[in-house]
């Protein structure tokens, strides 16, 4: 008897990955959307090492890659704590409908038998409204809320140059985007274990966990070029029997029970699936459906199918060849079958556990048995609130970086305003002489000196104030709403108040990148650095004034 196991895994992206896709432009590089279960298996591949060089390793080379008593299945994002899997390629939303930021109404193309004639039910015949498919390409499936899901994407172009010169040139430059997924996002998967015993299990995992156990791995292309895929690895505490986890909600809900006859069930494929011709040996994905009537022993009736197919194919870093290119059946594809006769649970659970087609140890040709799909149900849109954290609940340095040059611009910007708005009307502006000395004192990054000179110059003669003279033309001089310069510099050298004119903690709001905010500190270490800003920016308007007035 075989026995099997799951063993889940996560990965957590320190760094943007590229993992490419089949397709795309010329002088492109397109990246699949989630992580396949081959990386995994390619990084336990070189912990061991080569078989051919070292053959102690031989036979638990054999046993971990090629033996099939591992499979490593595909790794999809993570949405509320749950391993989300392929969108249902039938589900459809309906074009141009509203649709709010929470919810999306989608319509389930395999409800739908599409006749549409007098004699039919016209509610499952074929939706009348014009239906587009749905761009978030995953799904919680198994959990008692839906939620849709796509992973963060991003695309940078660059430029080709010679590693000599320096720059590029006609023969050797190219421009060339790479598409890549973004850093901080998390991805479920699971390795299946398969043994005749439960010792063998265990001892597959623990070899498993002690390979793997400096937790950080790298994957993916161009990591000179600043991707390099870096990922944190944690495996689960526990093992599952299953792979897809969960009670799930009705028409998206996976099959917990016995099958009984004339009830229908959906297989979904969580995985691309390669299947091949039984008469002709050929390659050939709509073989798929009769595939499946002979792994239930025609205890079923295929009713229906709503598919995709795409391209597979891979790279043998060893031979350093690209594999075959082969059609094959895409993940999210729904096949509809109608029982028979009945099934029990645990041959619903053999088959999940043995999936179908070619290169199943690379996880191709998975698959979950749902409910009867509903013409209708409302899913949740994922919406998560970037926080501007790292891993570790650190901001990233370009994050920071970003929002310093943001919150510098945006106060530079206030102060500018708020000198012109209190210069606009000024009477009876001091002369040059005297601003060209105030403005002496405030120079250079010692913010608390020069607030102190400026006070003590405010203040009596006899204690090193200014004269009589000097003083007489900052009391007569009136700013906007008639305050005196005199009484406006006292008030401005206390930095609370100047933080109230610019009206400070708007502006960090403003420039906040993440949903915590950002404190008064990242706009300068010194709280007097504002009002020496403010008073130097009030009297260089006033210089100028003077200067456009012949004074």
């Amino acid at each position: 008897m075989i026995h099997y196991t799951y063993l889940p895994y996560s990965f957590t992206l320190q760094s943007s990955a590229i993992l490419t896709s089949l397709g795309g432009d010329p002088n492109s590089a397109r990246t699949l959307t989630y992580i396949p279960g081959i990386s995994l298996r390619g990084a336990i591949a070189a912990k061991l090492g080569d078989p051919d060089r070292n053959h102690s390793v031989k036979q638990e080379f054999f046993d971990l890659i090629f033996g099939g008593k591992v499979r490593y299945l595909n790794a999809y994002p993570v949405v509320n704590g749950v391993r989300a899997l392929p969108t249902p390629v039938s589900m459809r939303l309906e074009k141009n409908a509203p649709m709010d930021s929470q919810t999306a109404k989608a319509q389930d193309l395999a409800a739908f038998d599409g006749n549409n004639s007098p004699d039919e039910n016209p509610s499952t015949g074929w939706p009348e409204a014009q239906l587009v498919p749905i761009i978030q390409g995953y799904v919680g499936i198994g959990a008692s809320d839906p939620t849709l899901i796509e992973p963060k994407m991003n695309s940078r172009i660059h430029q080709q140059r010679d590693r000599q010169k320096g720059f590029s040139w006609k023969k050797q430059g190219a421009i060339f985007t790479f598409e890549s997924l973004d850093a901080h996002q998390a991805f479920e998967g699971a390795i299946q274990l398969r043994a005749e015993t439960e010792e063998e299990l265990q001892q597959i995992e623990s070899r498993i966990r002690g390979l793997l156990h400096e937790k950080t791995l790298l994957f993916g292309r161009s990591r000179r070029a600043a991707y390099g895929g870096m990922a944190c690895l944690t495996f689960g505490p526990a093992l599952r029997d299953r792979e897809v986890t969960g009670s799930g909600r009705q028409g998206l809900q996976p099959w917990s029970g016995t099958i009984f006859p004339d009830n229908d069930f959906r297989i979904l494929l969580t995985s691309p699936c390669i299947i091949r011709n039984t008469v002709t040996g050929q390659v050939d994905p709509a073989a798929l459906g009769c595939a499946f009537v002979e792994l239930f022993h025609k205890k079923a009736s295929l009713v229906k199918t709503r598919w995709a197919f795409e391209f597979v194919g891979g790279f043998n870093r060893k031979w350093r060849l690209e594999l075959p290119q082969t059609l094959a059946v895409s993940a999210g594809s729904v096949l509809v079958f109608k029982a028979n006769h009945a099934f029990s649970f645990a041959d619903l659970l053999m088959l999940e556990h043995e999936g179908v087609g070619e290169r199943k140890g690379e996880g191709f040709g998975r698959f979950v048995f749902l409910d009867k799909p509903l013409p209708r149900m409302d899913l949740k849109l994922y919406s998560a609130t970037f926080n501007g954290t790292s891993g570790n609940g650190e901001r990233p340095k370009l994050v920071r970086v970003i929002e310093a040059r943001m919150v510098k611009a945006s106060f530079d910007k206030k102060i500018e305003e708020k000198a012109m708005q209190e210069v606009r009307n000024a009477i009876n502006p001091p002369r040059n002489s005297l601003i060209g000395r105030l403005r002496s004192q405030l120079r250079g990054t010692d913010y608390l000196r020069a607030v102190e000179t400026l006070s003590v110059w405010l203040g009596s003669s006899e204690n090193g104030g200014l004269k009589r003279p000097a003083m007489d033309q900052l009391e007569k001089c009136q700013l906007q709403g008639g305050e005196t310069l005199y009484s406006w510099l006292l008030k401005a050298m206390d930095p609370d108040t100047i933080w109230n004119w610019l009206d400070g903690d708007s502006l960090l709001r403003r420039c906040s990148l993440g949903a915590d905010g950002l404190e008064k500190s990242c706009i300068t270490e010194n709280p007097n650095a504002l009002s020496v800003n403010l008073i130097d920016a009030v009297l260089a308007a006033m210089a100028v004034q003077n200067k456009t007035s012949g004074r």
